[in-house]
C-alpha cells in the first residue's frame, strides 16, 4: 500500500538524517531521484483524485512539509543575500 511505502521512505530518510546529526545530506543523484519520484507520485495522486472513484486526498502533514520547505528556502536565500550563514536545528 502507498501508506506503507511512504512510511518506509520516511523511516529511511530519518535514519539518513540521524546519521548526520539530524541533517539530511543527500548526493545530487539521490536528491534528483527523490524529487523526480515525488513529482511522479503527485501526478499519480492527481489521477486518482480525478478518477470516477477517486476522492480528494488532503493531508495537513503535506501542508506542514510545504510550509517548512518554504521557510527553509527563504532563510537560505536571505542568508545568501545578506552574507550570513543560515543555520538549521537538529531534527527531533
Amino acid at each position: 500500500m502507498l501508506s506503507e511505502q511512504l512510511s518506509t521512505m520516511t523511516a529511511l530518510l530519518r535514519r539518513t538524517a540521524n546519521g548526520y546529526g539530524g541533517r539530511l545530506y543527500l548526493s545530487r543523484q539521490t536528491t534528483d531521484i527523490l524529487l523526480s519520484n515525488l513529482q511522479f507520485l503527485a501526478e499519480d495522486i492527481t489521477r486518482y483524485e480525478q478518477s470516477v472513484h477517486g476522492m480528494d486526498v488532503d493531508s495537513p502533514a503535506v501542508l506542514a512539509i510545504i510550509r517548512e520547505l518554504v521557510a527553509a528556502n527563504a532563510a537560505r536565500e536571505n542568508g545568501e543575500a545578506g552574507g550570513t550563514t543560515c543555520t538549521t536545528t537538529k531534527a527531533d
